[in-house]
């Protein structure tokens, strides 16, 4: 069985792509384990704070 489709208000359709320098992406990342977040999700919701 398929899975049901997303409502088109929810669907994910555009992606940004980004560069970080290591000590960059260590922040990041122990941020997000901190959460308790994925790292994208993470940054997702960060961004619309």
């Amino acid at each position: 069985m398929a899975r049901p489709k997303k409502e088109k208000a929810l669907q994910h359709k555009h992606q940004i792509m980004l560069r970080l320098t290591d000590t960059e992406y260590e922040i990041v990342s122990e941020s997000a384990k901190a959460a308790h977040l994925p790292l994208a999700e993470y940054c997702s919701g960060q961004t619309f704070l």
